[in-house]
């Protein structure tokens, strides 16, 4: 799920799906493909989570990353409680030179 910016009426969160083909971040919408993204790797200056506990990779269930734009792109797994981690790994693979930070929350 990608979460939707700005003001929003009915919904935060957009349902769809994330892949990274071809060193490009592609979010697919479930619903609207016009709402589609793709962001070059090489764009990606940040990237974070936001876990329960950050000591604990187990606890994460948000992921996001910045670009080099300014633009902050936040997503979720609603299915398996680990697949932030999944793409957190594959983004520091891809863009080692980007920033890393996790923080503490809740879902």
């Amino acid at each position: 799920m990608r979460r939707q910016d700005g003001l929003v009426l009915w919904g935060r969160w957009r349902p769809g799906t994330l892949s990274v083909r071809e060193e490009t971040l592609r979010w697919a919408d479930a619903k609207d493909p016009g709402r589609g993204v793709v962001i070059p790797v090489t764009r990606v200056v940040a990237q974070g989570r936001v876990c329960r506990d950050p000591a604990a990779e187990a606890t994460c269930f948000e992921w996001w990353f910045r670009t080099k734009d300014g633009d902050r792109y936040v997503f979720r797994d609603g299915r398996r409680p680990n697949a932030t981690n999944e793409a957190w790994a594959v983004l520091s693979a891809l863009a080692p030179a980007a920033t890393r930070e996790t923080s503490a929350g809740t879902p």
